[in-house]
């Protein structure tokens, strides 16, 4: 297997110590060098469906570990080949994270990794993004068409809103991309919700979360008449509590 993703152009291929065959290594985005990972299910089919997992973080805080990727297994116990991008100028990349800025590049380039492998099939990739990865699903699903379904779980949508909101968010976002409005919108779906495909997709949230603000995340689900699923005693961190959810939505809309 390390052969197949060592043939599809990227660079420094090292297994991953994992239940399933699992690799990081470094592919180009914008001329850059940005790391990734990917994990195949043990039996190997024609033509197999594809999952992108958009962490959360930006720069090293929240970053794809060999040890973290393992919390994706039941996707790959599902039949999905898994990717992550780890996005540009952290962990040996490149360049750097401007948090929805050109990093949203890196997982549209990731997809030239994923189109070089033949047994995966890109007219069957589906994508689940947290928090900041939320938000960068939106970002790629209004740039390319081949997203046919998505998950966003406690996404940000509304980074004018968040400067106003989350304590400290504002220097973030200055520190991050400069916080001017401008670049404030581009990183807020939910002023371009128009915009959005009309593909399959569902929100997960929770009620208690003081890092994105849930009534925006329900406020955004209403404009896209999308399904949301709100954890009433949970927080920020709930992705382990949407997976089983998320596996089989993808099975429904993907397989």
């Amino acid at each position: 297997m390390k052969e197949v993703i060592t043939n599809t152009r990227v660079s420094d291929v090292k297994e991953i110590d994992n239940i399933y065959p699992s690799y990081s290594f470094f592919y180009k985005s914008d001329k850059i060098k940005v790391r990734g990972f990917i994990m195949f299910p043990q039996e190997i089919k024609d033509k197999m469906p594809v999952i992108f997992i958009n962490r959360g973080g930006t720069g090293e805080h929240g970053i794809v570990t060999e040890q973290s990727i393992k919390n994706y297994n039941p996707f790959v116990q599902a039949g999905f080949i898994t990717v992550f991008s780890q996005y540009r100028g952290c962990n040996g990349g490149e360049g750097i994270d401007r948090m929805g800025g050109d990093d949203v590049f890196d997982v549209i380039n990731i997809y030239e990794v994923i189109s070089r492998i033949p047994f995966a099939d890109t007219a069957r990739i589906g994508m689940w993004g947290a928090s900041r990865g939320g938000m960068m699903t939106f970002q790629v699903m209004v740039r390319v068409p081949w997203v046919k379904a998505a998950v966003v779980v406690c996404p940000i949508v509304d980074e004018v809103h968040m400067a106003k909101w989350r304590p400290g968010w504002k220097e973030h976002q200055i520190d991050t991309y400069g916080g001017s409005f401008q670049e404030q919108i581009k990183r807020s779906p939910i002023y371009w919700a128009d915009q959005i495909p009309k593909i399959p997709i569902i929100f997960f949230a929770g009620a208690k979360d003081d890092r994105t603000d849930a009534t925006k995340t329900i406020e955004m689900a209403e404009k896209i008449s999308a399904p949301i699923t709100v954890f009433p005693d949970d927080g920020h961190y709930i992705a382990p509590k949407t997976i089983q959810s998320s596996i089989e939505f993808f099975i429904k809309n993907l397989v």
